[in-house]
Parts: structure tokens; sequence; C-alpha cells
């Protein structure tokens, strides 16, 4: 008798199926596993995106952070010093803002 699916083989599986640019549903899984029933790899795939979802929200908050930090290094560079401080405080204002909101919406979703 085979053993059942385990999270980690659903995990390495939607792994390989992101890096081939294809969409990691529970049928492609189950493709890729050659085995499983639908509802336990459906729970398996719901549990594994789940874990994806923080990872990826976390890693894109950074990324726009970091792009966002960039402009207005840019914009510093180049703007006029009177203007600078004023607009580099608004912008530094809405950037945390913007921040806060995300990270509220990332815990929201760690909740569910």
């Amino acid at each position: 008798m085979r053993p059942g699916v385990t999270l980690e083989e659903v995990r390495s599986a939607i792994h390989r199926i992101v890096q081939r640019g294809q969409n990691p549903s529970v049928h492609a899984v189950r493709r890729e596993l050659g085995r499983g029933s639908m509802t336990t790899l459906l729970r398996l795939v719901r549990e594994v995106k789940s874990e994806g979802e923080h990872h990826y929200a976390n890693r894109e908050i950074r990324t726009k952070r970091e792009s966002n930090e960039g402009g207005i290094n840019k914009i510093s560079k180049s703007a006029p010093p009177s203007l600078l401080d004023e607009d580099r405080r608004a912008l530094l204002r809405q950037l945390e803002k913007l921040t806060e909101a995300t990270l509220l919406i990332v815990r929201h979703l760690g909740t569910r």
C-alpha cells in the first residue's frame, strides 16, 4: 500500500509547476505527483497557498518599499532643496501609511 501524499510533496510539486510558469491548480498538482485523492490534494494545496500568500505578500511589500525608496532618492537628487524637505516628508508619510495598510491586510490573511 502506498503512503498518503504529504504536505512537503505537494509543496515541492507546486514549486516545480510554478517554475515552469504554470498555474498550480489541484489538477496540475495531481498530474505532477501522479497520485493522491482530489480531496486530500485540495486541502494540502490550500494550505501551501496560504503559506505562500504570507511569503509572497511580505516579499512584495519589501520590493515595493525598496522601489518607492529608490524613487524618493531619485527625486531627492534632482529636486531643489526648498521643495525637497516638504515633499520628501509628505512622500515618506504616504509610504508609511501604505506599508501599514498592506501589513494589516497580510495579518488579516494570516488569521483566516
